[in-house]
């Protein structure tokens, strides 16, 4: 059986009038006193209409603590996700292999603070690395870090003609081996 006055927190509410001292909380009972008119029931004292006046108060203001907060984490969560978007497209578009794109997603993020900033046509978010120096563009984050020692595993292999140095070489190692094989 539901408790008579009880609030959805699950706190006593603190009615101004009760039928009965058995439906009050031990803690609360110093704040009711008997009807003066009606000796079977019981009303709040002054003091008890103070307590629940602040008691409501503090429930006002904490609810509106957790919405703003709820809200906060929702922003947040936004955000993330959004970074993690537009650092997956650029490392993707560098070129680093399926199964190494989100170690370096997470490296790229894990030294370096991402800001969402809405994109100036209203359309959509534009993620900047922030940092001391400014703010910089996602595409040139990856490529500064690509272009780091601890991005040096990462990169992708370039594949080049040989140099004229390299013919060279190839060359004399032919040459060198058939005035052996003479």
């Amino acid at each position: 059986m539901a408790k008579p006055y009880i609030d959805e927190h699950g706190v006593f509410s603190m009615p101004v009038l009760v039928h009965s001292m058995d439906d009050v909380p031990d803690d609360c009972k110093e704040a009711y006193q008997v009807h003066p008119k009606y000796p079977d029931r019981f009303i709040l004292t002054g003091e008890g209409r103070e307590l629940k006046a602040w008691y409501e108060g503090e429930m006002k203001r904490l609810s509106d603590q957790i919405e703003s907060l709820s809200a906060r984490h929702a922003k947040a969560e936004q955000d993330k996700a959004t970074v993690e978007r537009s650092l997956t497209a650029e490392v993707a578009k560098a070129g680093i292999k399926q199964g190494l794109q989100e170690g370096v997603v997470a490296l790229i993020q894990e030294r370096n603070k991402f800001v969402v900033q809405p994109s100036d046509d209203g359309t959509g978010a534009i993620v900047i690395a922030a940092s001391a120096y400014g703010g910089f563009p996602v595409d040139r984050v990856v490529a500064s870090f690509l272009e780091s020692d601890d991005g040096v595993g990462y990169r992708q292999a370039k594949r080049g003609a040989p140099t004229v140095g390299k013919f060279t070489q190839m060359i004399q190692k032919v040459a060198a081996g058939q005035q052996r094989g003479r």
